[in-house]
């Protein structure tokens, strides 16, 4: 009995200090953690929005780089950071569902982090050869079907998974080859080893204005800007649609009143005309969806990725709890 009155004058003591704490934030820097190195689209965005953010909120934002881990690692150490709304990090949603199948063990769990928002929905992009003989995906599936399939060339597993999905739809084979990097995947299939790949515009947008490459079609949500002819996949007929989004999350436990400050200074930089013509530029699309969306998107996407993630890889399977887990 002593022990609970003396819990109940603590949380009454320590209540009115929290509430100051949340009214006056925020007071001082703001770390934002970005989970890949640096100069990519990822981490030039992620700095524009910081420097927006930090306009908005009348504190420096400032950027660092966390990488490593097919980018866990950023998310990882936010996780483990007090929860006061002073370290934030950048969260990759498709590598994020996908990591704990192929990794030995994601080291966080979702409800150890607090979503803020989705700002920037990336674009993809089913590309081949200008020189090639497939000028429609039609022409990709039918040559996938002959002999041995064909080549695909693809720098993570989103690519992969995107295109297995058009194979079992289809009945093509794609044989997958693996590489480091979007650069790498472009400079094999421009060499001929592979016969298709599955890329962002940043990799891809140079060579397709020389005349290089030719994208047959968006595997993703929205048309690219550059090419409003070019369909996606779902418009023809292809159920086959990948969705990664740039997230910004918070240590489990930041209080809502900070989450939802953080939300609106980076809905303000969407908003921002500088900001969206970057993320345009770098082959993505601003969006403002709420942290409560994004984190039921990423539950709900990694539960449905199990059976297509055991039909790559049967010894594919979650090392740990990641979601609903029981704590």
């Amino acid at each position: 009995m002593l022990g609970r009155m003396l819990l109940t004058l603590g949380i009454l003591f320590a209540s009115p200090a929290l509430q100051a704490s949340e009214a006056s934030y925020p007071n001082k820097e703001i770390t934002l953690f970005i989970p890949t190195g640096p100069g990519g689209g990822t981490d030039v965005t992620a700095r524009f929005i910081a420097k927006v953010m930090s306009n908005n909120l009348k504190v420096p934002v400032v950027a660092v780089n966390k990488s490593g881990a097919g980018g866990m690692i950023g998310p990882t150490f936010v996780a483990q950071q007090k929860p006061d709304g002073y370290r934030i990090g950048v969260l990759l949603t498709s590598a994020t569902e996908l990591a704990p199948y192929i990794s030995t063990k994601v080291p966080f769990q979702l409800d150890d982090l607090e979503f803020i928002a989705s700002i920037a929905s990336y674009r993809f992009g089913l590309i081949v050869q200008a020189n090639s003989p497939y000028k429609t995906v039609g022409d990709l599936i039918e040559a996938s079907k002959k002999d041995k399939g064909t080549f695909f060339g693809a720098s993570s597993i989103t690519p992969g998974l995107g295109i297995t999905r058009l194979g079992k739809l289809t009945g093509a084979h794609f044989e997958l080859v693996n590489y480091k990097s979007g650069t790498e995947t472009v400079a094999e299939l421009m060499g001929g080893r592979v016969q298709s790949a599955i890329s962002q515009p940043a990799d891809v947008i140079a060579h397709v204005e020389s005349g290089a490459l030719r994208i047959l079609a968006s595997p993703g949500v929205n048309r690219w800007p550059q090419y409003p002819d070019t369909p996606t996949l779902r418009e023809l007929g292809y159920d086959v649609e990948l969705v990664s989004e740039m997230a910004l999350v918070a240590p489990a436990g930041t209080p809502p009143a900070i989450i939802r400050r953080l939300q609106e200074a980076a809905f303000a930089a969407v908003d921002d005309p500088e900001v969206k013509e970057q993320i345009n530029r770098l082959g993505m699309d601003p969006i403002k969806k709420t942290g409560k969306e994004v984190k039921d998107m990423i539950r709900q996407n990694f539960l449905a990725n199990g059976p297509a993630m055991r039909e790559l890889n049967k010894d594919w399977v979650p090392a740990g709890c990641f979601v609903d887990c029981k704590k």
